[in-house]
């Protein structure tokens, strides 16, 4: 009975070591799986951290080219004359970026016109030039075109200057456009001096036609005008007239009371005969020496010989004691008068030598007299 009992217990016993040795060998492989799986977990996390240091490593030298860039760009925009900025197109036209020059050429911070805080960058440009800085804009949002426009700005003191801007429009895949980039240069010398250079190329060409001594218009104003008017009478069908005058015995004036007072002489009868033509049209020039020359277009005769007559009563009345002339106590003029409507086979020369022979027979009747020529009109 005994013997039975203990071979059941030992049978059982050795299910159960069986069992246990199984579940050891189970334990053990769960064990060597782990094993693996940490070590594949640990190998895979090693290469994630490995990675991510390569992206920081990356993320460094791309920060660090950034900043570089960032540096040569405010290098670059900071020795530029002009200012750089970036426009969002729209409908305020608000300013994204403007560099530090902007303040240099207007006066005013960039802060000031960044998202138009304090005021917009158009609230300085000269109110008569809007519609042309507009205008550019405008064109320079076609892809093919560019922005070049030079337009007035009133700056912080208040005073104009003038600007050259320069820009582009930058566009979305799509085609729509983003921004508008560009910058503005002051052009305020440059324009100054191509001001002053036209007032002096005016100033030039005035003296060019000017007589020095008298400061009425000289032989070279006289034959420009002259030509002019003949061909515009000749065109209209009117009549044109010249008087030619000369100041009476002036060699002796000039020989007994010196160059001087004969330089004096020449400018007092030149603004008198000066202030004689009323007309835009009408010229009194110095025709040459003591000779003076008036041109009266659509004048005709009998309204040209009372000019010349007004002419030598004015000089008379000026009352220049002239102790030497021989027909007078005082300077007088003998005026020869020609007039004539100008036909194809015509020349304003013919016009000047009957006005010339007019002046002739003047002298020859005894000066101090105006001479009428063959009425050509």
């Amino acid at each position: 009975m005994r013997t039975e009992k203990l071979k059941e217990t030992v049978a059982k016993l050795e299910v159960e070591i069986t069992e246990r040795k199984k579940a050891e060998e189970e334990l053990r492989a769960i064990h060597e799986r782990l094993k693996e799986q940490v070590t594949e977990q640990t190998k895979a996390l090693q290469e994630t951290i490995d990675q991510l240091n390569v992206q920081l490593e990356e993320r460094q030298l791309v920060s660090e080219a950034l900043h570089e860039s960032e540096e040569q760009f405010r290098s670059l925009v900071a020795n530029l004359p002009g200012a750089v900025y970036r426009f969002r197109i729209d409908s305020e036209w608000t300013l994204e970026y403007i560099s530090e020059m902007i303040e240099e050429i207007t006066g005013f911070p960039p802060s000031f016109f960044i998202r138009n805080r304090v005021r917009s960058y158009r609230s300085i440009i000269h109110p008569d030039d809007l519609e042309k800085v507009d205008r550019a804009i405008q064109e320079g949002l076609d892809p093919m075109k560019s922005i070049h426009v030079e337009y007035r700005i009133i700056d912080a003191n208040n005073q104009i200057r003038w600007f050259i801007e320069k820009g582009q429009a930058i566009f979305s895949e799509l085609g729509q456009p983003l921004w508008l980039d560009g910058s503005i240069f002051d052009d305020s010398e440059r324009k100054h001096a191509e001001d002053a250079l036209q007032e002096a190329n005016k100033e030039l060409q005035r003296l060019a036609i000017m007589d020095g001594l008298t400061q009425i218009p000289n032989r070279r104003r006289f034959d420009e005008h002259l030509a002019n008017e003949w061909n515009r009478m000749k065109r209209d069908r009117k009549p044109i007239s010249l008087i030619l005058c000369d100041i009476d015995y002036f060699k002796l004036y000039n020989d007994n009371y010196g160059h001087q007072e004969g330089d004096g002489c020449l400018q007092a009868v030149a603004r008198a005969i000066h202030q004689v033509v009323k007309r835009s049209s009408d010229l009194a020039a110095r025709y040459g020496g003591e000779e003076f020359a008036l041109i009266l277009p659509d004048t005709d005769m009998p309204g040209a010989i009372y000019i010349a007559e007004k002419t030598r009563k004015i000089i008379a009345e000026l009352k220049i004691p002239h102790g030497y002339s021989k027909v007078d106590r005082h300077v007088t003029l003998s005026l020869g008068v020609a007039g004539r409507i100008s036909f194809q086979d015509s020349l304003p020369e013919d016009l000047i030598k009957e006005a010339d022979n007019a002046m002739y027979q003047a002298k020859k009747q005894g000066r101090n007299c105006v001479f009428p020529g063959n009425p050509g009109i």
